[in-house]
């Protein structure tokens, strides 16, 4: 956990966030056996702050115990009514995958060069959600997500529900910082902005009426 500078405990000062801006937040902290070649016990530990007014859900995951990109990541989800068979990710694309066409021609393109230059789309179900990333709005949002952390990515139908029982289960998009948590409060400030200008543009596009759910 790399964002945080004091040997205060991670969830104590998520809690004091939520408590200073208003929020309720709900956080978990279970000890689990041994696992593996690990000697020491494995500490899981979760927290979830419901965005009601936004309709979105902040969450912090850690499981050591699992070996995964789930086993630990912070960030952003929020329900949308898109179709469960379309699953993305959009993440940045660094010089490595500008400078090998192999690498690159696996993915996506929106064919609007200036995106399509800085991300990778992977996933299946593009045709359909493409109308949505076509629109400049949206692609503007995802890139200032980018230049805010360049390690986030962006996922359609793609978040776990089962780490988190109090979130009603749906299609949606999540937000993600994977193998870090965020803990100043400017910075969860800021992603929680980021995220809402994305989310109001993708509902605002007129294109989801099109991507009927299954």
């Amino acid at each position: 956990m790399n964002e945080e500078t004091t040997d205060r405990p991670s969830l104590e000062i998520l809690k004091e966030y939520a408590e200073l801006s208003g929020y309720s937040i709900f956080s978990d902290e279970i000890i689990i056996a041994h696992a593996g070649f690990k000697t020491l016990p494995i500490t899981k530990r979760q927290a979830h702050i419901p965005l009601k007014m936004e309709n979105m859900h902040f969450v912090w995951y850690s499981n050591p115990g699992i070996f995964s990109n789930y086993s630990m990541y912070c960030g952003i989800l929020f329900p949308c009514p898109i179709d469960s068979s379309i699953r993305l990710q959009i993440k940045k694309k660094w010089f490595i995958n500008r400078i090998n066409s192999i690498i690159t021609n696996k993915y996506h393109i929106t064919g609007e060069h200036h995106f399509d230059s800085q991300v990778l789309i992977s996933g299946t179900g593009f045709t359909q959600f493409s109308k949505i990333l076509s629109t400049n709005s949206v692609q503007n949002s995802i890139l200032d997500i980018f230049r805010f952390d360049q390690r986030a990515r962006i996922e359609v139908n793609f978040y776990n529900e089962r780490h988190f029982n109090d979130i009603p289960e749906s299609t949606g998009i999540s937000v993600f910082i994977y193998n870090d948590w965020l803990f100043n409060a400017e910075k969860i400030n800021e992603l929680i902005h980021l995220t809402t200008v994305l989310k109001n543009y993708i509902f605002s596009s007129g294109a989801l009426g099109e991507l009927t759910i299954r």
